[in-house]
């Protein structure tokens, strides 16, 4: 009986590790699709989009690129990406969409991640709430009416409690009910590790382009038992421009955003 109870514990902890492990790599393959989403859509516009058949040469480099470092990162999609009949509808697809597409950058990302990344197994996408996907059980109520939130940084650095402060702001205009102390909140948002870096390159017309990103963990937790809501708090957005001071100030506003999308979704439900 006792060896038949450790198999199982064995099994359950290998099958937690591999699906840890899944949801790392499909973070990691979501960062990079994105950031190259980014890129490609900087060259058309630099460029133009000539056909809906072929890419030019910069964004079949661009493509190529990511691919390979998706490989990298994920072995189980490496039959398919390296397949050159596949590679090649995938092209095809990629540049039907950038001839045709209002939303750059979603429309791009969206046909990468449709192409590039497996589905994960349902036990994986029900532990993942990295994008908001669907509430835990605990959450199931409609948050805007019936769920008050509390916005804070733990850590109290200058950049965290204005980034907090922001949050509760755009929460409120959404018509989310914000909660002045944690006492009477159901929902606590703790946000922590703010940051903005940003990065320049020249393009071929000689303009500099400035690319800026922001990021910060925005953790939100139950405050009758500390269940979390996302088991990924971090929340990321990248912006570009002609001007340094504007894009990091688009990059900020865009993970704003991003953070308030989790919350509406979830409220829709």
């Amino acid at each position: 009986m006792r060896r038949t109870v450790h198999w199982a514990l064995a099994l359950m902890t290998s099958a937690a590790s591999a699906s840890a492990q899944d949801l790392a790599q499909q973070s990691s393959a979501l960062k990079l699709i994105r950031e190259t989403a980014a890129e490609i859509c900087y060259t058309v516009q630099q460029e133009g989009q000539q056909n809906d058949k072929e890419l030019s040469g910069k964004v079949q480099a661009q493509l190529n690129g990511v691919i390979s470092k998706v490989v990298d990162i994920n072995a189980d999609v490496a039959g398919k990406l390296k397949n050159q009949q596949y590679k090649e509808v995938l092209q095809e697809q990629l540049a039907a969409t950038l001839k045709q597409s209002a939303d750059c950058r979603k429309d791009v990302f969206d046909t990468l991640v449709d192409r590039m990344l497996p589905r994960l197994p349902p036990s994986s996408q029900q532990a993942s709430q990295s994008t908001p996907r669907g509430p835990l059980p605990e959450f199931t109520n409609p948050i805007k009416a019936q769920q008050p939130i509390y916005v804070f940084s733990s850590k109290n650095r200058p950049e965290d409690e204005e980034l907090a402060e922001d949050l509760a702001t755009a929460l409120k205009s959404k018509g989310f009910q914000i909660a002045s102390t944690a006492k009477s909140a159901a929902l606590l948002v703790d946000v922590t590790d703010t940051s903005i870096s940003d990065k320049s390159r020249v393009a071929s017309n000689g303009t500099i382009m400035h690319y800026a990103t922001a990021r910060a963990n925005v953790t939100t937790t139950s405050a009758a038992n500390s269940t979390p809501l996302f088991s990924d708090p971090a929340v990321e957005e990248m912006e570009q421009g002609d001007n340094t001071y504007d894009v990091r100030e688009k990059a900020r506003a865009a993970m704003i955003e991003a953070a308030v999308r989790r919350f509406e979704t979830l409220s829709a439900r």
